[in-house]
């Protein structure tokens, strides 16, 4: 198979034993709860109140920043090493993944349409960034249950264990503290106490 040839992905696979080295697990954990708790807070913010409408725009920039994170370093660590191991492209994967930054872009604006319009016309570009976020959150909960059904089983089948650890340490090392203080509080609000055991229990041995 040469450099620029495509691969057809595995159908989804739900019922199999826990991954070896997780690779996606407990971010996407911590993502989907603030996904969840943003949209929550989206829908129920009256948007006429200043103070409210501050404090969700905030958390919201956050959440954004969090998935952006996320997404560079799945590209810069994960998606582009298998893509090397098997000598082509993940089609599904990149497609997501480029359309991401477009869609941030989208709700980044909306963002900032609603902090400068007029007090009576809040409500109305309000519920169109909520329900832009909704489509937003949809697709990202589509495809990070695609990355753990379908692409963690692919790395597994294509990495012994010691070079997963290896990616892991990598992707660690290179995060910044701003990016594991985003992270951190939507984890630990997220894993179960044996998945929190285990998270530090890997950051102290250099893994994700």
């Amino acid at each position: 198979m040469n450099a620029s040839a495509h691969v057809d992905l595995p159908p989804p696979s739900t019922l199999r034993a826990p991954p070896r080295i997780d690779l996606f697990g407990p971010i996407h954990k911590a993502i989907r709860c603030a996904l969840g708790d943003t949209l929550t807070a989206l829908g129920s913010t009256s948007f006429a109140d200043e103070r409210a409408l501050a404090i969700v725009l905030e958390q919201l920039d956050d959440v954004i920043e969090l998935c952006e994170d996320h997404r560079g370093h799945e590209d810069a660590f994960v998606m582009s090493t298998l893509a090397e191991r098997l000598r082509g492209k993940l089609d599904s994967m990149e497609r997501a993944h480029d359309v991401q930054p477009k869609t941030v872009a989208e709700l980044r604006a909306l963002a900032r349409t609603l902090r400068a319009t007029a007090h009576d016309l809040r409500p109305i570009a309000g519920r169109t960034l909520y329900l832009h976020f909704s489509t937003f959150a949809a697709d990202l909960l589509l495809h990070m249950a695609e990355e753990e059904q379908v692409v963690q089983p692919l790395l597994e089948r294509s990495f012994d264990d010691d070079e997963l650890r290896g990616v892991h340490a990598r992707l660690m090392a290179s995060l910044t503290p701003a990016e594991r203080a985003r992270a951190g509080k939507w984890l630990a609000r997220a894993l179960n106490p044996v998945e929190c055991e285990a998270l530090m229990a890997a950051a102290q041995g250099g893994a994700r």
